[in-house]
């Protein structure tokens, strides 16, 4: 197995603990707020230790690239090129299904259309209700009958 190899896993690994923190942080939220705002305040909150342990891990790699073995150089310059796109692809593409999904769970309908209906309104989860969130709004697809729950 050349070292090049093993790199996915090791992203694999990143992302994932990443992806956890992600979703831990935004389940901490308070349930009244729209989903959007927690979805921010779960960033403020979980970026920068997402940030820092992504930064720390490209340098360390980074730092591997100065070795003289070309095969240490190659692997750890590939390394420190690969976290640092997980790291761009977890903030920037992971929170669009996060948000779609936190639309389905929090409105406790496990009802997947859901994120059709969201392409429909524009915005049926994040209506505010009372000053929170309206469970009502993902809810309707599958009350109506339109729409299987599963």
């Amino acid at each position: 197995m050349t070292p090049l190899q093993v790199i996915p896993f090791l992203v694999l690994a990143v992302g994932v603990d990443n992806m956890f923190i992600l979703a831990h942080a935004l389940q901490q939220q308070d349930p009244r707020l729209p989903i959007p705002e927690r979805l921010g305040r779960a960033l403020a909150g979980a970026g920068p230790s997402i940030t820092l342990a992504a930064a720390c891990e490209a340098l360390a790699f980074g730092l591997g690239g100065l070795t003289s073995m070309p095969a240490v150089r190659n692997f750890s310059l590939c390394a420190a090129v690969a976290v640092l796109l997980d790291y761009a692809l977890q903030v920037v593409v992971f929170t669009t299904p996060l948000l779609l999904f936190a639309c389905i769970l929090f409105a406790t309908s496990y009802d997947l259309l859901c994120a059709v209906g969201f392409h429909l309104n524009m915005r049926p989860c994040f209506a505010k209700h009372r000053g929170g969130f309206d469970p009502a709004a993902c809810h309707s697809l599958s009350s109506s009958g339109l729409a299987p729950r599963v």
